[in-house]
């Protein structure tokens, strides 16, 4: 087992030293040596998403050290969500929405085409969608983030602004994180681009690289939550809920009842 000082020393190197291709090896050891302090300093010290990031920069330019982060937090649960989001799945969520009969449901589904990257953000809004949206923060203020008790209250359409939103080409991903509004305090997608896009999580005022998939920017945007011990936004609770148990299939999830109901809605829908 290694002493304080040598861990000292490793997070101080991966700290300064660039990610260069030379490095990388060298940094996902260090990285995962690290893994328990830089744990046990984050669930004791509760620093802010910026603090944990100005201390550990290379989760924001080599964010795959987020993954390894996750399967130590969750051990062999890393690829839950690419396991589980089944071709079968997401038919059995389309078929189950479209039977809602809701108008902002129908309107998300046609305003989204049916590539593959949209297919699963369809996937994801429709769940969220059926799910309640809560405006009550209960018991005490996060220390990770200047939350009050009661939010402002939001509409099921905007509160799929809390998982992803959207950005033009030309935007400035550094500064909408920067400019973005004070409400979204907690980590969320930005999509930039039309049809070749990519996604960044916004993390307080910093943007981190998510790739150009969308099912894997949700995956390592989900994972956030966990490695950087962050709650989830209170206005998708039931969303994030549903993922985190039924997808991801995490130990120790509280379910609401309309989680479960949603949950037997689609393992008893048989889709055409």
């Amino acid at each position: 087992m290694e002493d304080s000082e040598d861990i000292r020393t490793k997070v101080n190197w991966l700290k300064h030293t660039p990610p260069t291709k030379e490095n990388l090896v060298k940094i996902r050891d260090y990285a995962a040596s690290t893994h328990n302090h830089r744990r046990q300093w984050i669930l004791r010290e509760e620093p802010t998403m910026s603090e944990i990031l100005e201390a550990y920069p290379r989760l924001r330019d080599l964010p795959e050290l987020i993954n390894l982060d996750f399967e130590a937090i969750c051990p062999d649960k890393g690829v839950n969500l690419f396991t589980n989001m089944t071709h079968e799945f997401k038919a059995r969520v389309m078929e189950v929405a479209k039977a809602q009969k809701n108008t902002v449901i129908d309107s998300m589904l046609q305003k989204h085409g049916k590539d593959e990257d949209n297919e699963d953000l369809c996937v994801l809004y429709a769940l969220s969608l059926m799910l309640p949206t809560t405006n009550y923060q209960k018991g005490k203020r996060s220390k990770l983030a200047s939350m009050p008790k009661q939010t402002k209250s939001v509409s099921r359409v905007e509160s799929l602004s809390y998982i992803c939103q959207d950005a033009n080409t030309c935007a400035d991903v550094d500064i909408f994180a920067q400019e973005k509004g004070k409400n979204y305090v907690q980590p969320f997608l930005l999509s930039v681009g039309g049809e070749s896009r990519n996604f960044y999580i916004i993390v307080d005022d910093v943007a981190i690289p998510a790739g150009s998939k969308l099912l894997e920017a949700f995956d390592r945007l989900f994972k956030v939550f966990y490695v950087f011990n962050v709650k989830f936004p209170i206005q998708v609770e039931s969303f994030y809920q549903f993922i985190s148990s039924n997808l991801y299939r995490l130990d120790g999830v509280t379910i609401r009842p309309q989680v479960r109901s949603l949950m037997t809605s689609l393992n008893g829908c048989k889709p055409n």
